[in-house]
């Protein structure tokens, strides 16, 4: 990871930090089947299940989380092979006969536009078109995912990479299978948070018919809430606090 991001620092410096982090209720936890990671801490799949115990489970649910790579053009070296695998093992999730059936919720950090509308030029950028790029798993026809901000917004969504506060692209995106994202709530953060100094974070809600004896249910208002937020924790390092999540939960 360190040569591939190394390979465009001009100073030769590297950062070791490219990894991603879920952070969950307990409630979810209680039906976390399995955690799989892979390509460099690029790819985080977590599987739900929908019922009390693995053995009950019909329909699960899969989250996952991928940060593609910026200049995802090149044709060789280490970030070329990175970039490939990382669509790749996104593909093989995707296409395993074990999953036929299962619902996906997929956020992703794509580095690449799909549309010239998600940049504020109105122009592709040359690694927007990359073979590599996520973006063409994830609009693949074959998979029937609904890009979920699209579709909340009526096709005209908020862009989510803001350096120095002013919107620029729209490359953070989420997807979900088309059984659930007809009923999906979804926004995206007005400003930026203490997790990000550059991206604006994606919540999303797909309701809940999760069935687990352990869930506080009191509150019928919980029904409802955002079941996804995630954001890219861009241009800033940042420790999870009571005060740090605080602040962020105020601010999106």
């Amino acid at each position: 990871m360190a040569k591939a991001l190394g390979e465009e620092n001009a100073r030769g410096q590297t950062d070791p930090a490219a990894g991603i982090v879920a952070v969950m209720s307990r409630a979810m936890h209680s039906r976390l089947r399995r955690t799989e990671k892979s390509v460099s801490g690029r790819l985080l799949h977590l599987i739900f299940g929908d019922k009390a115990s693995p053995a009950e489970d019909e329909t699960p649910m899969h989250v996952i989380a991928a940060y593609g790579l910026s200049g995802q053009n090149k044709k060789s070296g280490a970030r070329a092979q990175l970039a490939r695998a990382l669509a790749k093992g996104l593909e093989d999730i995707l296409d395993n006969p074990e999953y036929d059936g299962h619902k996906f919720i997929i956020y992703a950090d794509t580095n690449a536009v799909y549309s010239k509308k998600d940049r504020t030029s109105g122009k592709f950028n040359q690694y927007d078109r990359a073979k590599t790029a996520l973006w063409r798993v994830l609009v693949n026809a074959k998979y029937e995912l609904v890009d979920v901000m699209n579709q909340a917004y009526d096709e005209n969504p908020p862009k989510t990479f803001a350096p120095n506060g002013i919107p620029k692209s729209r490359i953070d995106v989420m997807f979900a299978s088309k059984s659930i994202a007809g009923n999906a709530k979804a926004a995206t953060g007005a400003k930026l948070g203490v997790l990000s100094a550059t991206h604006l974070p994606l919540a999303c809600s797909f309701g809940d018919e999760m069935e687990v004896p352990d869930q506080d249910r009191s509150v019928e208002a919980t029904r409802d809430a955002a079941v996804v937020l995630m954001a890219t924790a861009g241009g800033r390092k940042w420790n999870l606090s009571e005060r740090a999540g605080n602040i962020y939960m105020r601010d999106a």
